[in-house]
């Protein structure tokens, strides 16, 4: 699906720190990875996919935006880039699956 006009690339490099955010769906955190600022998110994000493919995972979307599900017998994950700090700060990463 082609982008609209006015839509950023979420894959450009930042100025900020981001995380690379492995989690189960509606559990806990798997990995998490810091990216420094000006890192290149699309290679950390297409890396940690690969490596979940590697080790026999099935790619429920594919990965043009920087969250992807996948599967592996009962065990469903997600893999995310994320804005804010998900250990803490007043910015919590937001999470569906909690209340």
């Amino acid at each position: 699906m082609p982008r609209r006009r006015g839509q950023m690339d979420p894959f450009l490099p930042s100025r900020h720190t981001q995380w690379l955010l492995v989690c189960v769906v509606g559990g806990a955190v798997v990995s998490k990875t810091v990216l420094a600022p000006d890192a290149d998110l699309r290679r950390a994000f297409l890396d940690a996919v690969k490596s979940h493919r590697e080790d026999g995972w099935t790619l429920e979307n594919e990965p043009t935006y920087p969250c992807v599900f996948l599967y592996r017998s009962a065990e469903r994950r997600m893999v995310t880039l994320c804005q804010v700090d998900p250990d803490g700060g007043p910015l919590r990463h937001f999470s569906p699956w909690t209340g």
